[in-house]
């Protein structure tokens, strides 16, 4: 179960937003934004009351921003990566070559275009939303995260595609082990809060980012080309 703030139930006031759009999956999402630290009561059916301690928004900004990642995220995939996994074997070794160079720097290309518009409109994007929350250096490590985020998919969509699990899942649980320890470094050893949670995301998914595209080079299982035909069919 992966938590979303979809927006559709919820409330706010000037001290936080609540979005409880998918209680009956058993959780609510809050941005707490007020100066001093709370406790957050939740009644369960009138009966049992749980209590959440909530600080003074670094857990909220650090939320906003991998949230926002991880929904513009599928902005920046498009349809390509469930296309590699529903088309790769169709194809013969070369094209699938092609097919998987081609989606890569589809991928690439969509999240410097995405990338730039963002850090271009960011004077009316940002109010909007990521009520405040600096652009530097939150919101700007968050976007530098949606291609290095995007490749890594690419190339875990592969693994899908060639029913690689093995591999697939040692590196799903390395990459968690890996964010994990950077988040220590960041948060508990270099003190940076919420900027060192997404600075993390940030490093791990660019670290993941490049050891995929140095094993899809090496294993000779992606060739970078231009091939509008292959692209235009995944899309």
């Amino acid at each position: 179960l992966k938590p979303e703030a979809t927006g559709e139930q919820g409330t706010q006031n000037d001290k936080a937003i609540i979005d409880y759009s998918n209680i009956e999956d058993g959780y609510v999402m809050v941005l707490y934004t007020a100066d001093k630290d709370c406790r957050l009561k939740v009644r369960v059916e009138n009966k049992n009351v749980y209590t959440y301690n909530l600080t003074n928004g670094e857990y909220g900004i650090a939320t906003t921003v991998t949230t926002f990642v991880s929904t513009f995220g599928v902005v920046i995939m498009l349809s390509l990566r469930a296309a590699l996994i529903r088309f790769y074997n169709e194809y013969d070794q070369q094209k699938r070559q092609r097919i998987v160079g081609r989606i890569v720097l589809c991928v690439l290309a969509n999240a410097v275009v995405i990338c730039s518009l963002l850090c271009l409109l960011r004077r009316w994007i940002v109010p909007v939303l990521f009520t405040g929350i600096d652009f530097f250096p939150y919101v700007f490590w968050g976007i530098l995260s949606l291609g290095a985020e995007g490749i890594y998919l690419v190339y875990q969509s592969l693994l899908q595609a060639q029913q690689e699990g093995k591999r697939y899942s040692v590196n799903s649980i390395i990459y968690l082990f890996f964010h994990f320890f950077t988040v220590v470094l960041f948060v508990a050893v270099l003190k940076m809060k919420a900027e060192g949670v997404i600075l993390a995301s940030f490093v791990t998914n660019l670290c993941f980012a490049i050891y995929g595209i140095a094993s899809m080079l090496l294993r000779k299982q992606m060739k970078l080309c231009v091939d509008w035909a292959l692209l235009k069919k995944a899309l």
